[in-house]
């Protein structure tokens, strides 16, 4: 994530000035691709020069890059005068700055709207390369990055659209060098990511840490320095070599958070980044992603104490939860290697926890406003008897799992012969309906071994009634062999499988408990067993409570006899706060709350209804012990 600070005097520059100032010979096939996402016009500079010390040409997306600066300058000034106001004077007297700010945030998103999409920019310049009989040597994007995505205030893209338009120009793809100029963009995962989308690559070059603002002079050195001692650099094929001439030729290297990969003359690969101790290349392989297994997974499990409200998340962003983002973003690309449940997105959104309830609470202000108006009178009496019917049915299927577990462990033989028994039933009713008068119209229809209908006659509204019954039959006939054979064969693993359905039931009963236990408390205090998310609740609520009201909410939609208006509600709050505080699907602007919040990406509006790109719509895994979640789909928390 990168924050910018503008110098106004190089910004005058032009790079199109440079390009006509430049003595050396161009060579046109040869081009270098600069992304601008968020206002890199010094970078662009930079680049600029290195492609006419490199003979080549740059081609920048967007084309009208410059067009954005009135825009973006008016949004930067309002954004210093609200920030200023309301540091030091309270909401209520800011209001002519927050209306300055907000008409700067719309003007800049219509122009943005009007513009072609970052995606669109991108195949355009590509197609242009080709026509131009380019040939793409070296690709720059700069901007807000979240683990494959890219955004800022002139739009955004996903690393995914990327390698969609770099199969369309296999051709044209020759890319060797692939600078990322965004936060934690140069760690190994992000490494491997790149690397299949140009596979041509010898360098890629990043950030394992956070990028330097847009106007440090380090920052332009280290474009500088990759890009004109790029060829120097990769004769190096030893280590030491390697380390020794890095550290005399990109000595930015060593003043910023620059990770890079390398594959040097001989194939050799190298990867320079922190691994925890004094950063020096070291060969490119998976090799350590073993070694730290455990290590990694202790990771894990602190991050969970975060992820699941045990410990809240600092307001301090440089604090312990700094530290193990860094090593999740160093590890990430371990994660499946060493089978590590760890969703570094999500960890992202609770390193900014604080901004980000805040800017959710902000952009959903009037839904979440009707919402509570909604659940104001939820009827606790009702809930608390739908709620306890559903405990007891719970209890029922608990006992029946345990009661028939208990015989498969003890009694095996006696286990089969009962199940068989209950199969030779099944046959038995299937073979008496097949025999019944009532059903001889339709007995040559179907196939009575497999169900399904033979002929070509089109069956009456009354045989497909009578139809639709005997497939039933049949169907569960089936099943019921096929588990029979498949236990008989495998009593061993049927026991483990009936444990895990044991563990699960018994899970959904203690959070059906919970449940009751938790109404029965608001009841008698005559409060609601949920509280809507507004900026009030969430700034007194800690996050475990804030997940425990998620769990409730779900819950409750699993109560017999609710309004279909309050189920509309609790549906759309417990699916927005899954999506934007658990789930990481939110605006990177949404990390520091700055009075005014942008508009998320997939917005799910309560009026709306559900949005069917949304990540999470309608699912939601509740989290073990905190209430309401069990009533439908029980389960864990896990990364989403």
């Amino acid at each position: 994530m990168k924050k910018l600070i503008f110098s106004f005097t190089l910004l005058s520059l032009s790079p199109l000035l440079a390009q006509a100032n430049c003595n050396k010979k161009i060579d046109p096939s040869k081009v270098m691709l600069f992304v601008d996402t968020n206002n890199s016009e010094l970078e662009i500079i930079t680049s600029q020069k290195a492609a006419c010390e490199r003979g080549e040409r740059l081609v920048v997306v967007p084309k009208n890059y410059k067009d954005y600066k009135k825009y973006t300058d008016k949004l930067i000034e309002t954004e210093k005068r609200i920030r200023k106001c309301l540091n030091t004077k309270a909401a209520d007297a800011c209001k002519e700055e927050d209306k300055h700010y907000s008409n700067a945030n719309s003007e800049l998103a219509a122009f943005k709207q009007s513009q072609p999409s970052i995606r669109t920019g991108i195949s355009e310049a590509m197609a242009e390369i080709k026509a131009t009989n380019g040939k793409l040597q070296v690709f720059t994007v700069s901007g807000h990055d979240g683990g494959g995505s890219f955004g800022g205030n002139k739009g955004d893209f996903s690393r995914y659209e990327l390698a969609e338009i770099m199969k369309e120009h296999q051709d044209i793809n020759e890319t060797t060098s692939i600078l990322l100029l965004g936060c934690y963009t140069g760690v190994q995962n992000e490494i491997y990511a790149w690397k299949s989308i140009f596979p041509s690559a010898r360098m890629i070059a990043g950030y394992d840490g956070s990028a330097p603002l847009a106007d440090r002079p380090q920052g332009h050195q280290y474009i500088t320095d990759l890009l004109l001692k790029e060829k120097e650099l990769l004769k190096n094929s030893d280590e030491k070599k390697l380390m020794s001439f890095a550290q005399n030729n990109i000595k930015s290297l060593n003043q910023l958070h620059a990770a890079m990969y390398v594959n040097c003359e001989d194939d050799t690969e190298f990867y320079y980044g922190s691994d925890g101790t004094k950063k020096n290349f070291k060969a490119f392989n998976t090799k350590e992603c073993l070694e730290k297994k455990d290590e990694i997974k202790a990771l894990a499990k602190e991050v969970d104490k975060y992820q699941l409200g045990i410990l809240e998340p600092p307001l301090n962003t440089q604090a312990e939860l700094r530290q193990l983002y860094n090593k999740a973003r160093r590890y990430e690309h371990c994660l499946q290697l060493t089978e590590t449940e760890l969703n570094v997105s999500n960890l992202f959104n609770l390193l900014f926890y604080q901004g980000v309830k805040e800017s959710f609470a902000s952009y959903y202000k009037d839904d979440l406003s009707k919402a509570e108006s909604i659940l104001a009178d939820l009827d606790g009496e009702v809930i608390l008897q739908s709620l306890t019917q559903s405990l007891d049915k719970q209890q029922q299927e608990v006992d029946k799992i345990k009661a028939e577990l208990e015989l498969m462990e003890k009694s095996p033989e006696t286990y089969l012969a009962q199940e068989k028994k209950k199969l030779e039933e099944l046959q038995m009713q299937k073979d008496q309906m097949l025999k019944d008068p009532a059903f001889a119209s339709v007995k040559n229809m179907i196939d009575p071994v497999s169900g399904e209908l033979i002929g070509t006659k089109e069956p009456t509204p009354e045989q497909f009634e009578k139809l639709t019954a005997i497939v039933k039959v049949i169907n569960n006939l089936n099943d019921q062999a096929h588990q029979f054979v498949w236990k008989k064969n495998n009593l061993p693993e049927a026991v483990k499988y009936q444990q895990g359905n044991l563990a699960f039931a018994e899970q959904q009963l203690n959070t059906q408990l919970i449940t009751v236990q938790t109404v029965k408390e608001s009841l008698a205090g005559k409060q609601s067993p949920v509280w809507v998310p507004t900026f009030e609740n969430l700034d007194k609520k800690s996050r475990a409570e804030t997940l425990k009201n998620i769990n409730n909410m779900h819950g409750l939609l699993s109560v017999q006899g609710l309004p279909e208006k309050q189920q509309k509600a609790l549906r759309w709050l417990s699916q927005v706060q899954s999506n934007h505080l658990v789930a990481f699907q939110n605006p990177f602007s949404w990390h520091e709350f700055t009075g005014r919040a942008e508009a998320p990406m997939f917005p799910v509006r309560l009026d709306g209804g559900q949005n069917p790109m949304s990540f999470g719509s309608g699912y939601f895994t509740p989290i073990p012990g905190m209430g309401l979640g069990g009533g439908i789909m029980g389960g864990s928390y896990g990364g989403q």
